[in-house]
């Protein structure tokens, strides 16, 4: 049982790293492309509620002046490299903040690559449930092996009948 429980850990594990890698490897590819037209990311993380996909991503320019023509370049490289879907971005640039919707984005740029909206979304939200399911096995059976234990290390009382084994 103690092996099964060590086996149900790991699996565990390895399911929340590999959850939490697929996210940072989408967000690598965009902080990538970004230092590459000289902008430095400082914050970046998407939010799903109810399969709506935020994306919020915060950015500085050499200069810390942020101009509309800044953030138009962000939000394309954004839009056509980000392999995740997008309904809202939450951008800052140079300490000023835009929220803007998928339409707004569409509008400007063009429609987005449709390989791009099914990239790791799936397989990051996939591997998360799978991962939290198997967390929530391994405390039930920790829960149960220390119960029993216990259960087992109460002596009887004198003058009560020992329980079967």
């Amino acid at each position: 049982m103690l092996r099964t429980l060590r086996i149900t850990a790991v699996i565990a594990l390895v399911m929340g790293v590999l959850t939490g890698c697929a996210g940072l490897n989408s967000i690598s590819k965009v902080e990538s492309a970004l230092s590459e037209a000289g902008y430095r990311t400082t914050s970046a993380g998407q939010k799903v509620d109810n399969g709506h996909y935020t994306l919020e991503l915060t950015v500085d320019s050499p200069d810390k002046r942020a101009t509309a023509m800044k953030q138009q370049e962000i939000v394309q490289i954004i839009w056509t490299q980000y392999p995740t879907r997008i309904d809202t971005l939450e951008l800052t640039v140079d300490s000023q903040t835009r929220v803007i919707q998928r339409s707004e984005i569409e509008q400007r740029i063009g429609p987005r690559d449709p390989e791009l909206d099914g990239g790791v979304g799936f397989l990051s939200t996939l591997m998360f449930v799978v991962g939290g399911l198997l967390l929530l096995c391994v405390i039930a059976l920790v829960l149960i092996v220390w119960l029993v234990r216990r259960r087992r290390a109460h002596p009887v009382a004198p003058g009560h009948p020992q329980p079967p084994a």
